[in-house]
């Protein structure tokens, strides 16, 4: 592909993206499959950064945001000056950017982020799906350079210091594997879960599990396939779904987001454990892929991930 590289290309303020290539291998999936089916066919790729932590550095849940944005902010520039271009689509275009609704619902991005601070050492995560496997190279380059480059200190600090990447690796896996067969099941958050996008915590487990499948659907198009949210079993079978919080006052996690000087959003989350019991047939491969890209709001700060077992 030739990039012309006196011409920057345009970004849209609010994400919406405008690559036709894109839009159309979305809009056009190869394959149809059930719910039942996505697990065995499910792909993903977690590339890890071991970085070392730079001095005056203060853990928090504000550091998947931050991580975020340093990638981001390399991923726009190469994406505006025509850099890393041998793709119909950028990095910044696939994993940034908004390119399909289906039901009023984005194809959500086929990233995710995760950040852990133990001593002096800080380990980045990020997770790809399906197709975006054909743009690692370029994450990765970002990624490095974005370390380099510097990332934040503290929650909302204006000061950036490198995080010096010390090692890091990719390992790609295919499918998911279904618990066994049980009586129960505990589903256990370990990045704050927070159901909707306007308010702190509204809602409960089972409403936010009722939008699973009607959010699954669209994610699928990363892997070339179509699903249709809506199927009547699941809805029975979620409304059948007996959950049981094992704490009645879980523990409450997130960061202060400042969008101005004079603007602040508390983005928190809750970090419950609960106890799924007469989960069907129907139900348990896509709490199986919910695990998989996490669930409620905030992903792309690394909220919303749980493990089933």
């Amino acid at each position: 592909m030739i990039v012309d590289k006196t011409q920057r290309r345009r970004v849209s303020p609010d994400g919406r993206g405008d690559n036709a290539w894109l839009t159309g291998i979305l809009s056009k999936p190869g394959v149809t499959a059930t719910f039942a089916e996505l697990p065995a066919l499910w792909s993903y790729c977690d590339i890890v950064f071991e970085c070392k932590a730079p001095e005056g550095f203060r853990p928090g849940a504000w550091m998947a945001r931050s991580v975020r944005g340093a990638i981001g902010r390399i991923l726009k520039d190469w994406h505006e000056t025509g850099q890393r271009c041998d793709l119909p689509a950028t990095a910044f275009e696939v994993f940034y950017q908004n390119h399909l609704q289906l039901q009023r619902e984005h194809v959500p991005k086929p990233i995710r982020f995760s950040v852990a601070a133990t001593g002096r050492s800080i380990t980045i995560s990020m997770r790809i799906y399906g197709r975006a496997f054909a743009w690692l190279d370029v994450l990765v380059e970002a990624a490095i350079a974005g370390c380099h480059k510097g990332i934040g200190l503290a929650e909302n600090s204006s000061t950036l210091r490198p995080w010096p990447v010390q090692d890091w690796w990719w390992c790609q896996a295919r499918g998911l594997d279904l618990p066994k067969a049980a009586s129960g099941y505990a589903l256990a958050f370990t990045t704050p879960f927070k159901p909707g996008a306007s308010h702190i915590y509204q809602g409960d487990l089972r409403s936010a599990l009722r939008s699973l499948d009607k959010r699954t659907a669209p994610f699928a198009r990363w892997f070339g396939l179509a699903c249709n949210a809506g199927d009547p079993q699941i809805r029975f079978s979620l409304d059948s779904l007996m959950i049981e919080p094992i704490s009645d006052s879980p523990r409450f996690d997130g960061f202060i987001k400042r969008e101005s000087m004079s603007r602040e959003i508390a983005v928190v989350g809750i970090l419950p454990t609960f106890i799924l019991r007469n989960v069907d047939d129907s139900l348990l491969p896509l709490l199986a892929v919910g695990q998989g890209w996490h669930l409620g709001g905030h992903n792309a700060y690394g909220f919303g991930q749980y493990r089933l077992y």
